[in-house]
């Protein structure tokens, strides 16, 4: 699965925004591509919300979702590489 640019471009503003009245829900996304539920993380919105994934859970499939109170700001699968060098 590979992410594509306006996903990304949306991703990079809301993330901007390093709003932590934003919550992200985080699902890990299968080799099939399907989504496991329930949700791997929900955590505050901030800035290295994609390092701090990768740190804990590894490279991989992800579909974020985040909110911020009952509106969906938003909602997308990524792809977060490996750090070169670093062994998962």
């Amino acid at each position: 699965m590979h992410s594509d640019a306006e996903t990304w471009e949306r991703l990079w503003a809301v993330l901007e925004q390093d709003d932590f009245d934003q919550t992200v829900y985080g699902y890990r996304v299968d080799q099939a591509g399907q989504v496991t539920t329930p949700y791997l993380f929900c955590w505050h919105c901030h800035f290295g919300l994609l390092e701090s994934i990768r740190d804990k859970f590894g490279p991989g499939d992800y579909r974020l979702l985040i909110r911020k109170g009952r509106v969906m700001v938003f909602s997308g699968y990524i792809s977060i590489g490996p750090v070169p060098g670093r062994a998962w």
